[in-house]
């Protein structure tokens, strides 16, 4: 018997995060530990050698085989045989052993003090607050279906050719088909579900370079999901481009997914939603009757799924000026963001990419934060550089991700201080309805133009003429100036924002 995900709540209405699907998943059907399942056993006495030597690297140690991969993708250094590791293991499924022991390994903790938690927010929600957030889901759900988005050439050659196989040959439309995931395993747990889910595609959703997003229906529940694909481009003339593209695409799985856990800190993760404001990944999963890898000719679709919540559309395309935002919806949402940013900072988790576009609007209308692949510790090297972009990312590490990465070259440390620099860029973006600081909208070098107005000393004092012209609340005003210094040691670390800030925090 199909097993199937409890609800995440009817559209149109609040909806109770991942708590409902992951203890739902816990007791449906029969468990297979992970300990049971095929793993690196098959490994040479060679390639083990050389994972064991991956594994004492700090900035790999977390990623076995996947570890290994990026230790050469990254370095361009497709040896012959290198190649013949990828072309007899980059065909392998996700090792679920290796993805919990990635997780296993993962630091969560809180610091000792206590901010208020998104949650309880909601729970002392104003009128006034209320009808800014009830405005905003109603804007998302408007704008959602008035522009519904069109898949991009990537996306729609991996779901036609995910279309083709699930129904024989006979459709490249693949919204109506009824896809199954099996082997679904929720986040941190070390068990396998063994009855796989029934899953209707409704609608397309979105895409990234390396995903694409997916609606779906729970055919046993009748609930919506969201289905998440993962895909590689496919390199001409290199035979092992496949495997490299699984093996790439089973450590972004890893670093996600291990981001995730690290950002809910000590909070459970079924309440991670809830409490932390967080897109949690709630499974992973394996497209049924789908190989590994799906050749197809630009993109190779892999078998490796990830489901979630089904939100709706980005922040980044609500808070614009054709809608004419109220101030109460852009208060509320404002609050709603610092307080998630603040529960990171107590899990010692550093986000990297924070900006508008990075928090999606769930069907209530709160918001939810997602795009973890940059994700790391405050404190440790990010060398994920590459997912930053630079007209957001605080300027040392928008520096590094200008420069192309290679295997040796040193990554820039993540500070306490780099997402208060994008929570400053976010609640800009929010209040001047989508608009940069600093002229970063029209910069052509984020990076260079950041660099030559430190130089000159210019400091965030300037931005409050267009702060005033904007009207943003006197309040914010002086948290986003106090957020976006130019220099690390000028701006605002997180014991002044508690106690400079503290009406904006605790009322």
């Amino acid at each position: 018997m199909a097993a199937s995900f409890s609800s995440l709540g009817e559209v149109g209405q609040p909806v109770g995060g991942q708590e409902d699907v992951m203890s739902s998943l816990r007791v449906r059907g029969s468990q297979v530990s992970v300990n049971q399942l095929a793993d690196d056993a098959d490994l040479t006495q060679n390639e083990k050698v050389l994972l064991h030597m991956n594994l004492t690297r700090q900035k790999y140690r977390r990623w076995g085989k996947y570890g290994l991969a990026a230790i050469f993708l990254a370095g361009g250094m497709l040896s012959s045989a290198f190649i013949g590791f990828l072309m007899r293991h980059g065909a392998d499924a996700l090792s679920r052993k290796a993805l919990y022991d990635s997780w296993g390994i993962a630091s969560r903790q809180d610091s000792a003090w206590e901010s208020p938690t998104p949650q309880q927010m909601e729970d002392r929600l104003n009128k006034l607050g209320m009808l800014g957030k009830e405005l905003t889901a109603i804007v998302a759900s408007r704008t959602e279906y008035d522009n519904p988005p069109v898949p991009q050439p990537k996306g729609r050659e991996a779901m036609e050719a995910l279309a083709m196989h699930v129904s024989g040959g006979r459709t490249r439309n693949l919204i109506g088909q009824t896809v199954h995931v099996k082997d679904v395993q929720i986040l941190g747990s070390d068990t396998v579900g063994s009855s796989p889910i029934p899953l209707k595609v409704t609608r397309y959703l979105g895409e990234t370079g390396s995903s694409v997003t997916l609606e779906v229906t729970d055919v046993n529940t009748r609930k919506l999901l969201a289905l998440h694909l993962n895909m590689g481009d496919v390199q001409p003339n290199n035979p092992a481009s496949g495997g490299a593209a699984n093996l790439l695409g089973s450590l972004r799985v890893m670093q996600e997914t291990t981001a995730i856990l690290q950002a809910a800190g000590s909070t459970p993760l079924e309440k991670a939603t809830a409490e932390r404001a967080l897109d949690v990944i709630a499974a992973v999963g394996t497209l049924e009757g789908l190989p590994p890898v799906l050749d197809c000719t630009h993109v190779h679709l892999l078998n490796t799924v990830q489901i979630s919540e089904r939100v709706r559309g980005r922040l980044a395309d609500i808070f614009i000026p054709e809608n004419r935002m109220p101030d109460n919806a852009k208060e509320y949402m404002a609050k709603r963001i610092l307080l998630a940013v603040l529960q990171l900072q107590r899990a010692g988790f550093s986000h990297n990419r924070l900006h508008l576009g990075n928090f999606r609007v769930r069907i209530d209308g709160s918001c939810l934060l997602t795009g973890f692949g940059a994700g790391t510790m405050i404190g440790e090297a990010l060398d994920r550089v590459e997912a930053l972009d630079p007209r957001y990312a605080e300027r040392e590490l928008g520096a590094a991700a200008t420069r192309k990465s290679s295997l040796g070259a040193s990554h820039p440390v993540v500070d306490a201080k780099s997402d208060l620099w994008g929570l400053g860029i976010t609640l800009y973006q929010l209040f001047t309805d989508g608009k940069l600081p600093y002229g970063l909208e029209e910069s052509v070098s984020p990076v260079k133009t950041l660099n030559s107005l430190a130089a000159q000393g210019v400091r965030a004092s300037s931005l409050e003429k267009s702060l005033r012209m904007a009207k943003v609340p006197v309040e914010w005003r002086s948290l986003i100036m106090d957020l976006l210094e130019l220099e690390r040691k000028d701006r605002i670390d997180l014991v002044g924002l508690l106690s400079k800030h503290s009406v904006l925090i605790y009322s």
